[in-house]
């Protein structure tokens, strides 16, 4: 008996989509399930409340109106802390960009960054307007485009915007490149067929020798100095040949230090206090005994040390031993 397949507008059909559709849905919220509870697990954790993430009740403390929307500034709004520099990075580089306009931000900032972070050269934005409107004719590649529009929207919402988000469309702006690229070719190739050779060699070659002249091997003004930040270079390099461990290394801020280093921080241990140079946050006499008799009661052969962040120079102050029995008293405050 010959068997009647279905033809592609009935019911039957129909439905073995949206099944499939619905088991891929399932599928992708089930994979998703476990990290989502740790994520809801770790906010009631940090902050008390299920859907407010430790990122944005750091913010709210420490920069506020800085979260996702269009706030504006509040000269009102200060950083919830005693700490001075928190509150210099905020008067000096975040309030002035809470004050810009969107427009003004994305054509001032947004484009320069987007451009350096996901191109080989500034010369290469000529070619993506050309690209973009060549995947508009492709539907595999329309996804190139949409992904970097509404990235940049998105990121309308954020009052500033580092080089390094942008890496995440680098592939998308690639292949619009490469698209303009080839579209352009293709016009040559319409007018004549050696033309649009010649242009073809033009443009491999030219394409070519700027992605070779933007790597790091061959880039004069490129090294570790390029991102490199010397203040806290200097003192990361300083701290393990000045500080002998077990020590504690207090931070003192000063008007003349920059606000966007932050030298006290662990990255090579879990616990700050298992670390072998240990460091905080200079913060006047009466707050650092506290510490220090900490150290004298568990620790005594300690030894702490003073680092002046706007002179850059590190004093020894004593052991937290020696620093009770004569009644530690600071030389010189910091903040």
């Amino acid at each position: 008996r010959e068997r009647i397949a279905p033809s592609p507008g009935t019911p039957g059909e129909g439905w073995g989509e949206g099944l499939h559709l619905r088991r891929s849905i399932l599928v992708a919220l089930l994979a998703a399930l476990p990290f989502v509870s740790i994520q809801l697990i770790f906010n009631k954790g940090v902050t008390g409340s299920f859907l407010t993430t430790p990122y944005r009740a750091y913010f709210d403390d420490f920069q506020p109106n800085t979260g996702l929307g269009f706030a504006r500034d509040d000269r009102s709004a200060h950083p919830k802390t005693d700490l001075q520099q928190k509150h210099d990075l905020y008067d000096r580089f975040l309030r002035p960009l809470l004050g810009m306009s969107r427009f003004e931000m994305f054509t001032r900032w947004r484009i320069k960054f987007t451009a350096f972070a996901t191109l080989p050269s500034d010369l290469q934005l000529i070619l993506v307007p050309l690209g973009a409107f060549a995947v508009l004719r492709d539907r595999r590649r329309i996804v190139c485009l949409i992904t970097p529009i509404l990235f940049l929207a998105l990121y309308s919402l954020y009052p500033y915007y580092m080089t390094y988000y942008a890496l995440a469309i680098a592939p998308c702006v690639i292949v619009l490149a490469l698209s303009g690229a080839r579209a352009v070719i293709d016009l040559a190739r319409r007018s004549s067929s050696s033309i649009g050779d010649a242009v073809y060699v033009f443009v491999m070659c030219a394409s070519a020798a700027i992605c070779i002249a933007a790597l790091p091997e061959t880039r004069l003004d490129f090294g570790e100095e390029l991102d490199a930040i010397p203040g806290l270079g200097n003192i990361n390099q300083v701290l393990p040949l000045r500080a002998k461990p077990p020590a504690v290394v207090l931070f003192a801020y000063t008007p003349d230090a920059s606000p966007h280093e932050e030298p006290v921080y662990n990255w090579d241990v879990a616990n700050p206090f298992d670390a072998p140079i240990i460091r905080a946050q200079d913060l006047g006499e009466s707050r650092n005994r506290e510490i220090i008799h900490y150290f004298a009661a568990r620790h005594p052969e300690t030894n702490f040390y003073r680092f002046d962040r706007g002179l850059r120079q590190l004093e020894f102050l004593g052991t937290a031993e020696q620093l009770v029995r004569r009644n530690f008293t600071q030389p010189t405050t910091g903040q």
